[in-house]
């Protein structure tokens, strides 16, 4: 039942969201990150960190609000503090708006250096979600994917600790 709350909550969170290329409802893509998450061996929770790892840098929703909706939803303390520290080690930090003064090489080299420091469940969801986008801006901008799949690729052969079938999919999709 908590699953299934969150699931609600999360789709009314990004319900006004669509995705770029395609023009689906953006929680096509939660679903489809979630999804390649069951396979995830290692960490709790991967299926909710998935379905959760745009919330924060999508939307107006706070670490701590998150933490007491998940407590609302029923789980416990500390697995609601599990799931948003995921979560936040999936929030990009080097974003425009927090370092103006960067190119997107720039915020792109200093994040990839962070993720490299995030948990093998983060990376494994991280390559999970490069695995989803990769699809649609594969077959949608072919300039933008040139760019995207270089910063990808150099990203993911960092990472290591995610999960090693996942990264290799994620790798193969950027190839």
């Amino acid at each position: 039942m908590k699953f299934k709350k969150l699931i609600e909550f999360v789709k009314a969170s990004h319900a006004t969201q669509i995705r770029k290329y395609t023009g689906e409802p953006y929680f096509v893509h939660l679903q489809s990150v979630a999804k390649l998450a069951e396979n995830i061996k290692t960490g709790k929770y991967a299926q909710e960190i998935a379905y959760c790892h745009d919330l924060i840098e999508d939307t107006d929703l706070t670490e701590d609000q998150l933490i007491k909706k998940l407590s609302e939803f029923g789980y416990d303390r500390q697995s609601a503090f599990h799931i948003v520290r995921h979560v936040a080690m999936l929030t990009d930090q080097y974003t425009t708006e927090n370092f103006p003064q960067l190119n997107r090489a720039a915020r792109k080299k200093l994040e990839n250096k962070r993720l490299q420091s995030i948990s093998a469940l983060a990376q494994s969801i991280k390559c999970c979600d490069i695995i989803d986008n990769s699809e649609s801006i594969i077959k949608y901008d072919a300039s933008f994917a040139k760019v995207y799949l270089a910063e990808a690729n150099a990203m993911i052969t960092n990472f290591k600790q995610a999960q090693s079938d996942l990264q290799a999919l994620a790798l193969k999709k950027c190839g």
